[in-house]
């Protein structure tokens, strides 16, 4: 869900974002607030536990939009931020291409939540009014708490991005200083879940179960973010013209969808062109059909299930792959179309083969 713009940068929020905001907010207004300052109108319960929950994704937003303007300075573009469960994440053009470059980036975040858990501190010490202190005092702890977290030594978080830079700058190996990030970021993980499990086994409650359920994203993540490096290294420097298919399948819009099933043969491609007269109406997405039910394979026309033309990207064989496969994950359309200067269409590439060239490559140059 898209809720602003801010420096050109587009700010995001993920579904999960509402569950854990009303959960916190609860959790503030139902517990930690009247068990700390007791005496309270239920309305002023719920109107700091509101007011702190929003503030404290103001917080995240704001320790994400240092690293983004971090990674600006850097001449690297940030097309946008989404705010999700635990926290945030930007969406960077490109990897920083110098070990310094990296922890400046990474260094950023953890130093505007310091920033922000001083001023919080000093509000709370001039603020005369007794729900306020106790909403800045809370906000400088849980701004500490974050600056402390991100600062693990585990990929992908902002102390397992410094672990990177310094690896990077001792050894100059990137991808070598990304494996022993994730590493980092592993163990971190394997820990955190490990600690909540003894924390619930001890406690006989589900008191450990937020440090379990933090350090299974951050193991998915830290591995998640390793393979998607090694993709966008084993593409670099790749470009369109490598693997484009000059001679794709073409099908009738007025076919049915089991005859483009018997026409593309046992082991049909990922995609075909959908020709009309000589002229290319869309591209079928052989997915579409497999997803389909049996019975109604005979009923419909592949004009019916193609993705029309205008919803088909279009690139110049000079493309980098990498550009081609992220403009194909956002828009979820699996193939691209290959034009020359004319218009024409000279060829298509899909992202099945942009992952098997990647695949290929990495298992070949990147062991």
């Amino acid at each position: 869900m898209k809720i602003g713009r801010i420096r050109g940068i587009e700010l995001r929020l993920h579904f999960s974002w509402l569950f854990i905001f009303v959960l916190l907010a609860a959790a503030l207004a139902l517990d930690y607030f009247p068990s700390s300052y007791p005496n309270w109108p239920s309305e002023i319960y719920w109107l700091a536990g509101i007011l702190t929950s929003l503030l404290i994704f103001a917080c995240v937003l704001a320790h994400e939009l240092a690293h983004s303007f971090a990674s600006v300075r850097q001449s690297i573009p940030v097309s946008g931020i989404t705010l999700f469960l635990f926290g945030g994440m930007a969406k960077i053009s490109r990897e920083p291409r110098s070990p310094s470059g990296e922890f400046k980036i990474a260094i950023a975040g953890p130093l505007c939540s310091f920033g922000i858990a001083a001023l919080f501190a000093l509000l709370s010490r001039l603020s005369l009014c007794i729900p306020l202190k106790a909403m800045f005092r809370y906000l400088c702890w849980m701004n500490l708490l974050l600056a402390a977290f991100n600062l693990l030594p585990g990929f992908p978080l902002d102390g397992g991005r410094i672990l990177r830079s310094l690896v990077w700058w001792r050894t100059g190996n990137y991808l070598k200083a990304t494996y022993v990030a994730h590493l980092g970021g592993r163990i971190v993980a394997f820990v955190l879940m490990g600690g909540g499990a003894i924390l619930m086994f001890a406690t006989r409650s589900l008191d450990g179960l937020w440090l379990v359920l933090i350090g299974w994203l951050l193991h998915a993540l830290a591995v998640g973010s390793y393979r998607q490096i090694r993709l966008r290294e084993a593409l670099a420097g790749l470009s369109a013209s490598r693997i484009l298919n000059p001679n794709p399948p073409s099908i009738s819009p007025w076919a049915t969808a089991e005859r483009a099933l018997e026409d593309l043969g046992l082991a049909p491609p990922p995609c075909a062109l959908v020709v009309d007269e000589g002229r290319v109406k869309g591209v079928l997405v052989l997915e579409r059909i497999r997803k389909m039910p049996s019975h109604l394979r005979s009923l419909t026309l592949v004009g019916r299930i193609m993705v029309p033309l205008e919803k088909v990207g279009r690139a110049s064989p000079e493309a980098p792959l990498l550009s081609l496969l992220e403009e194909m994950e956002e828009s979820g359309v699996p193939v691209t179309l290959i034009t020359n200067p004319e218009g024409e269409v000279v060829g298509i590439v899909t992202k099945e083969e942009i992952l098997r060239a990647a695949r290929f490559r990495a298992d070949l140059f990147m062991r």
